[in-house]
């Protein structure tokens, strides 16, 4: 018995000695190991390439824990459906512009559930969180998840379709804001850093570069508030809709609102709403829940060399062409006329539409301000009284160039260009273009729709999309309207029903 003891201590004597050898070896080892590294360090030290380097990845990584705790998920239950995928900018499903404003939900894993979730940003301690209105449009239930899974329900407490931007409340005191930089001192070439929640994967961070700014995005999206973004090639997907877009020193220097996608995802050109432009109404949106802005009641472009001459205008005149004047508008009351020329508001000369329509905007409501304009080679001083711009779903007043998209009774309509009409078969742009039709609506009930173009409202033929709405206005919500319909070079009358209530 002892001797098969004393075999076994033997053994473990032996096993202890080659535990105790092994020990030796990786201690040698490990100081190999570190002396390797204490060379590789010293090598990096002396390489200022590899150092540059490094230092641009602890930036990186700066930027990346400076955000976690200011970038929040939200996750939005839908008052009804959305409206089908028709985008407002372009109503083509094969168009590479069908996604550029679709309202970026994540699929859920249960079909039928009526809901998405985007991004967005801390911008007080005691709660505000700032994202895109297309993030929390129709909410029923707004929940606010933070980095560390905890959640909080939400309000939204203001919101500016024009701008696409909205402010979400939750009950809290303890939160880290983020840093709001100043969009208009960006370059083009800078880093650009993205942050949010695409696809659900929440704290995503991506990197590249501001790519361009100022880009006016009426002509390919047909939503005329499309206007004076920052492009970037950072990676923007579904679900960072409302995150912030950051620079190398962790400021937000922009709102991420879309993408110009063919397949729905990133192809390396993301759009984002510059934080100067939310600075300007976070006060208001917070206070009084939404934005209240001056208004003309025109319709204005750009006043190209082409243009002047058709009028007899001098080539080298600086002003904004006012393309339509809407009746019984500010502008209209004071005698301002299509084919004029805006030269000078107030004290401000106006050389573009966008910069006309900042003026404009920013101006009180209720404000008389004189317009100085170009009429039959005269300059006239005129008097208008500055009324408040309407407030229309998701869309501008006839402020900007052209007429914007509008809905009624689930239906969606636009102007209707050369450009589409002559994809659609259509001899000319007379009519108004349905762009999009709500699930369940009076619309959906009667057949119509995407690409459909309303060429009569009863009798009366439509000339325009204002004409449109003014006729189907007319109607009371009880009455069933009749619609002349052209859809792929066939005409058929279509009724569409009562407006449905709740």
């Amino acid at each position: 018995m002892c001797g098969v003891n004393s075999r076994i201590r033997k053994r473990r004597y032996s096993i202890g000695g080659g535990a105790v050898a092994l020990a030796g070896v990786l201690w040698i080892v490990s100081l190999a190991v570190s002396h390797k590294r204490v060379v590789a360090t010293d090598r990096v030290s002396e390489n200022p390439e590899v150092r540059n380097a490094v230092a641009l990845q602890a930036a990186f990584v700066d930027v990346a824990k400076q955000a976690e705790e200011s970038v929040v998920n939200i996750q939005v239950e839908s008052k009804s459906k959305r409206r089908n995928n028709a985008s407002p900018g372009f109503p083509f499903g094969n168009s590479p512009f069908d996604e550029f404003f679709r309202q970026f939900e994540t699929p859920q894993r249960q079909p039928n559930a009526d809901g998405g979730q985007g991004s967005g940003f801390v911008i007080s301690k005691d709660g505000y969180i700032l994202t895109n209105f297309h993030v929390v449009q129709d909410a029923k239930k707004v929940k606010v998840v933070m980095l560390d899974k905890k959640s909080f329900d939400g309000q939204v407490v203001g919101a500016d379709p024009r701008l696409d931007l909205a402010v979400v409340k939750i009950k809290t005191d303890d939160l880290r804001p983020a840093e709001l930089g100043n969009s208009d001192r960006i370059n083009v070439g800078e880093w650009a850093i993205a942050v949010g929640n695409p696809f659900g994967l929440d704290h995503t961070l991506t990197v590249g570069v501001i790519s361009a700014k100022g880009r006016d995005l009426d002509s390919i999206s047909g939503r005329t508030t499309a206007q004076d973004f920052i492009q970037t090639d950072a990676a923007i997907n579904p679900g960072n809709s409302g995150g912030p877009l950051l620079n190398i020193y962790g400021e937000v220097v922009g709102i991420n609102n879309a993408i110009f996608s063919t397949s729905g995802g990133n192809n390396g050109i993301g759009f984002a709403i510059p934080i100067n432009n939310a600075k300007a109404v976070l006060k208001q949106l917070i206070e009084d829940g939404k934005v209240v802005r001056g208004w003309l009641g025109i319709s204005i472009q750009e006043l190209t060399p082409e243009m002047a001459n058709t009028f007899g205008i001098p080539l080298n005149t600086k002003g904004v062409l006012v393309g339509e004047v809407l009746d019984e508008g500010p502008a209209a009351t004071a005698g301002i006329e299509a084919g004029d020329v805006i030269l000078r508001y107030g004290d401000n000369k106006t050389q573009t539409p966008r910069e006309l329509q900042k003026i404009v905007a920013a101006t009180s409501v209720g404000n008389t301000v004189v317009v100085t304009i170009l009429r039959g080679g005269k300059e006239r001083k005129l008097d208008v009284n500055i009324g408040e711009m309407p407030t229309q779903t998701g869309e501008d007043g006839p402020e900007s160039g052209q007429p914007s998209t509008q809905t009624w009774r689930g239906l969606s309509v636009r102007p209707l260009d050369n450009e589409i009409a002559e994809q659609l078969g259509q001899k000319d742009t007379r009519g108004a273009l349905v762009i999009g039709v709500e699930p369940g609506s009076p619309a959906d009930d009667a057949g119509i729709s995407r690409g459909d173009v309303v060429r009569k409202v009863g009798n009366v033929e439509v000339e325009n999309v204002r004409q449109f709405l003014s006729l189907v206005g007319k109607a009371k919500d009880t009455d069933p309207v009749r619609l002349w319909v052209s859809r792929q070079g066939r005409n058929q009358f279509v009724v569409v029903g009562p407006a449905k209530t709740d």
